[in-house]
């Protein structure tokens, strides 16, 4: 999970908990930033489908919940704030983005391509 012979836990928030736990600073930080941009696109997108079914509001406020748990994991891992929430910005433009054109036939216009790179350029770590 976070290095090879790292505690594991029954579910993916309680092993990367332990990891944080049990290792050094820094070490379960993008496993957690990549989970945290992960339930935050699907928050998003269950949100884009809530419209028309009200039953995936749970999807969304769950969503949002685990992608501020997994953002604050990824802060106590030692990520500083503006890497962290830099990242999972721009992750989450351009994933949501993407996805939406994908799921919702939503237009991807190449002004808007050009914007979602300009948007990673500044979330890139230097």
């Amino acid at each position: 999970m976070c290095r090879p012979g790292a505690p594991t836990g029954p579910t993916v928030l309680g092993a990367l908990k332990e990891c944080l736990g049990s290792t050094g600073r820094g070490v379960c930080a993008w496993p957690a930033l990549g989970g945290a941009i992960i339930s935050e696109v699907s928050a998003t997108l269950a949100l884009r489908q809530a419209l028309n079914q009200p039953g995936f509001y749970v999807v969304v406020g769950s969503g949002y919940a685990l992608a501020f748990i997994l953002l604050s994991l990824t802060l106590r891992a030692g990520m500083p704030l503006g890497v962290a929430y830099g990242l999972w910005s721009a992750g989450g433009v351009a994933v949501t983005a993407m996805a939406s054109r994908l799921l919702f036939g939503e237009p991807l216009t190449r002004t808007m391509v050009a914007g979602i790179v300009l948007i990673m350029a500044g979330g890139a770590p230097r």
